[in-house]
């Protein structure tokens, strides 16, 4: 519990399991922090933390729904090169950890080695924006018909809460991508294509991940 009430988990030392355990920094303390800690003249300046970066983009709070701010958060996140350090990409699955959570918004942080990919999803009602921030991703999307993006380092998307799509590392490198959601994930519905079409499969809840 930290100093301003509010519970913050902290990532457990020398994990090694494959999901990297979901954290959420305590964004009071980051706030505080960055507003009334002054640096030293003779001390080298830090480097803004990837949660602070988070509450500089959006100091009023987020509009739930609204895909164009979380696309510009991902994009001022893509810039910190400490991101990949989070991640286990020596790992033959996906990885992920949580950057933030709250009622209005999550962002994640995703390792795809090569090969690897999503499956069809939708996001039970949230819109989001995903960036990749190193490799590259291909896009699956259904419109009468499967249709494909490729995303380069840097380049990112949005989509609306009814958006389906499946994300694949089709490359033949590891890639990191940083993902934000509005309001923050219940829980997706799985897809597959089945006689032409996108068939709902199941639903995954929220902590099943």
């Amino acid at each position: 519990m930290c100093g301003w009430g509010r519970a913050c988990v902290r990532p457990a030392a020398g994990s090694t399991s494959r999901t990297v355990a979901s954290t959420s920094i305590c964004s009071c303390a980051s706030a505080w922090s960055v507003a009334s800690v002054r640096t030293p003249a003779t001390t080298r300046p830090r480097r803004s933390s990837p949660m602070t970066t988070i509450h500089r983009a959006l100091p009023t709070g987020l509009a739930p729904a609204d895909p164009d701010e979380l696309l510009r958060l991902t994009l001022l996140l893509a810039h910190d090169e400490r991101l990949p350090e989070l991640l286990d990409l020596t790992s033959p699955e996906r990885s992920w950890t949580r950057l933030e959570a709250t009622d209005l918004m999550e962002v994640w942080l995703i390792g795809w080695p090569p090969g690897t990919g999503t499956g069809w999803h939708d996001h039970q009602g949230s819109s989001g924006a995903f960036r990749v921030v190193h490799g590259a991703l291909t896009e699956h999307t259904w419109d009468r018909g499967a249709r494909t993006r490729d995303l380069a380092r840097g380049e990112g998307r949005s989509f609306a809460a009814s958006h389906v799509h499946d994300v694949r590392n089709e490359g033949a490198t590891a890639a990191v991508s940083v993902h934000a959601y509005a309001p923050a994930l219940r829980g997706m519905t799985r897809y597959a294509v089945a006689g032409g079409a996108l068939v709902r499969q199941q639903v995954e809840r929220a902590g099943q991940w």
